[in-house]
């Protein structure tokens, strides 16, 4: 997470010192965007309910977005997410780093309402492959025990809406909300003495903010 903030302070500061313009004025034909982003990440639905007494919980969430224009308000690309989540308080779990963790590679597909204003409201769906690695009560030959197990991937997909705002020709700040939902339900996991189902569909709302930077030629 450190690399990521501070690449995002470093290109801040490079993109609030230039002129903003209007798309009308640009100079230059967009061709890449890089997104930086950081936020929250809340649980919904089955994965609140982990396990009787190890619900996921509100946790911060990272990302980058990669994305190439086919037009100049359409954008496709590749997108990585990490979560990590908390836990309700579960006995001797209190004191120990156990955590909820989601890793979520994507490709995502944007739309920008452009016009003369600095501002650009979006739309953003994406489909990808979700891979849940969940604090899990496992039975062990060494004695039971709290474990992160990774339950392998699963497809996932989602929908959302964003807010972005140009501070230069260079790039802006921006805001966006999205569902997320993966089919991880019958994923497994061998520890010990039994294979683990994890049992749920993961399913998020991902509220972010962060940096873009574009990419272009003259």
């Amino acid at each position: 997470m450190k690399w990521i903030a501070t690449v995002m302070a470093l290109a801040l500061v490079v993109i609030l010192s230039q002129p903003a313009a209007a798309q009308d004025d640009y100079e230059f034909v967009d061709i890449l965007e890089v997104n930086f982003y950081g936020g929250l990440g809340i649980p919904i639905g089955g994965i609140t309910e982990f396990q009787d007494s190890l619900g996921a919980t509100i946790g911060p969430s990272v990302g980058i977005d990669v994305g190439y224009f086919l037009k100049p308000n359409v954008v496709l690309g590749f997108s990585f997410m990490y979560t990590q989540m908390g836990h309700e308080e579960v006995g001797v779990l209190e004191d120990d780093d156990l955590h909820h963790r989601l890793y979520n590679p994507n490709i995502y597909l944007k739309y920008y309402f452009q016009g003369e204003s600095s501002l650009e409201p979006y739309l953003k769906a994406h489909i990808g492959i979700e891979h849940p690695k969940f604090t899990t009560f496992a039975r062990h030959q060494e004695g039971d025990r709290f474990r992160e197990l990774a339950y392998g991937g699963a497809w996932a997909m989602g929908f959302g809406a964003g807010l972005f705002y140009f501070t230069s020709d260079w790039g802006g700040l921006f805001v966006e909300g999205n569902f997320h939902y993966a089919f991880t339900e019958d994923n497994t996991d061998e520890y010990g003495l039994e294979e683990i189902t994890f049992g749920e569909n993961v399913t998020t709302l991902d509220l972010h903010a962060g940096l873009r930077i574009l990419f272009g030629e003259g």
